[in-house]
């Protein structure tokens, strides 16, 4: 496991947040934040606000593109956020592409679905799947679409919680 800061320890029995929290990592393509609300177009998932934190790459004349998917009813766009924790407390998923973030979301017990750009990242979301840690969403250029209704499911996102809560239940050093 990878080292987080005290920050994203959660000592809560539940997370409370309503929203989703989507944060998407750097990359040469920039296409991942596209990709993800097309993918939630698609999925129909029109009665949720939506969180989304864009990478310091991420060219800002693009961010309102980002804003006008239709079927999408609130989208926030972030972007150098300073602390991920107060939209962590206002989430009830995350969405992120695979790196440090999944291991913060799992260290703040919140149920994380992984989206990767490399075969590597899907690699090890895909080991952290079969631990039922996360749930791997796939490549963006090759996203398993059979697992869409998981994003939904309470039964999922309860499995998620309570693994992470019992991995991931210090920061540090202690996790690795």
């Amino acid at each position: 496991y990878a080292p987080v800061t005290e920050e994203f320890v959660n000592d809560s029995n539940i997370n409370e947040g309503k929203n989703m929290l989507i944060v998407i990592g750097g990359n040469n393509k920039q296409s991942g934040p596209e990709d993800i609300l097309q993918l939630l177009q698609s999925a129909k998932l029109v009665d949720i606000t939506i969180d989304m934190v864009v990478s310091p790459h991420y060219p800002k004349d693009q961010i309102s593109t980002l804003l006008d998917f239709d079927g999408l009813n609130k989208i926030n766009i972030f972007q150098n956020v300073k602390s991920l924790i107060p939209l962590f407390k206002k989430s009830s998923i995350i969405i992120c592409t695979y790196g440090n973030i999944v291991y913060e979301s799992l260290t703040y017990h919140l149920p994380t679905y992984v989206c990767s750009y490399k075969k590597f990242q899907n690699e090890y979301a895909s080991y952290l799947e079969k631990q039922d840690l996360v749930v791997n969403l796939g490549l963006f250029n090759d996203i398993d679409f059979k697992k869409l209704p998981l994003l939904t499911s309470k039964a999922q996102k309860d499995t998620l919680y309570q693994n992470s809560k019992t991995h991931f239940n210090q920061a540090g050093l202690t996790n690795i």
